[in-house]
């Protein structure tokens, strides 16, 4: 084999390997769903609803957990004055 044989496989070897490539990358490439920037966009504002979602729900536990304690407080005097009401009695 001289050099020319030689170069002549390497380069028969180089184009089989970017055919073997390029077949690849055609069956395998996805287009994108979108813009990127507008995907990354829908995600930021994914996660500032989720984060809007959650304070929201917190907010309104605290509401509860606040009337709750009112109605016990409520409790309390009501069961309070009836105490005092027989006893004065």
């Amino acid at each position: 084999m001289d050099v020319d044989d030689d170069y002549d496989y390497a380069e028969v070897m180089i184009f089989e390997l970017a055919q073997s490539v390029q077949a690849f990358l055609l069956k395998h490439d996805k287009p994108p769903r979108g813009p990127f920037y507008d995907e990354m966009l829908q995600q930021k504002q994914q996660r500032q609803q989720e984060l809007l979602d959650l304070q929201k729900r917190r907010e309104t536990l605290e509401r509860e957990n606040r009337i709750d304690e009112v109605e016990k407080r409520k409790e309390m005097f009501k069961s309070e004055a009836n105490i005092e009401n027989h006893g004065a009695v």
